[in-house]
């Protein structure tokens, strides 16, 4: 795990599954890269993450690749920028190595792309799975509570081309309307601004929501329950 845990990718993504499943968890942050490859090999680490400037490296140099015993690696997580097709297909059918496409937020947003979910390198490393209206049938993945679309910020309506540009829209458990805060049609500038005026000139409403929210993140998004939700989805990455 590269990442400090102070935020949802180090906690979420690796201390609460290894926690729950009795796993080995190895740290290394800052990023030491001599130390991070030396760590895969000694360790015998079967998941990890890197940044897709190490991977294109690696996919671009197979020589350097050879160097390495990385034969108990089964998969590596990348994202924070593009990734690119031709790395995808040199580490899955040359190395043998899945590759994970992944995008997340301290602020609750998951997305995944995944052998599973895509398995075409072209799409997995460009999109991630659209979750409006649950017809996949992705197991173990949170889109059983996740909403996620892309709208027409002039129209309002979805878009569904691969590749079209629009406001990217998520919806989950945490906001329940007119209870612990209000939902607001998407691109409607008046709608959000009137929401705001009426929590402004009203204090005791706004405390009244908050109040709301506590309670619902406690019975429902609590950490026993984020644990649970954490651990299913990062199993399913390694199954």
């Amino acid at each position: 795990n590269p990442f400090p845990l102070v935020n949802m990718a180090g906690l979420g993504g690796f201390l609460f599954p290894s926690a729950l499943k009795g796993l080995s968890l190895h740290l290394h942050h800052p990023i030491d890269l001599p130390i991070f490859l030396g760590q895969i090999q000694q360790e015998k680490i079967n998941y990890t993450i890197a940044p897709p400037a190490l991977l294109n490296k690696f996919a671009a140099e197979p020589a350097m690749w050879g160097q390495f015993d990385f034969s108990e690696l089964r998969a590596v997580g990348s994202g924070s920028a593009p990734l690119s097709p031709a790395m995808i297909e040199q580490f899955e059918t040359v190395y043998g190595k899945e590759i994970h496409n992944m995008f997340g937020s301290n602020e609750g947003t998951c997305l995944a792309a995944t052998p599973h979910t895509s398995a075409d390198p072209v799409t997995r490393a460009t999109c991630f799975p659209y979750c409006g209206d649950h017809s996949d049938n992705w197991h173990d993945y949170p889109w059983n509570q996740v909403k996620t679309k892309v709208i027409d910020q002039e129209t309002g309506e979805t878009l569904t081309e691969i590749g079209a540009q629009g406001e990217f829209c998520i919806s989950g458990p945490s906001v329940i309307d007119g209870e612990g805060g209000y939902l607001v049609p998407p691109a409607n500038a008046k709608a959000v601004t009137e929401a705001l005026a009426a929590l402004h000139d009203n204090p005791e409403r706004r405390k009244q929501m908050g109040e709301t929210s506590r309670k619902h993140i406690a019975a429902f998004l609590n950490v026993e329950k984020s644990i649970a939700a954490y651990d299913r989805l990062y199993q399913s990455l390694l199954d």
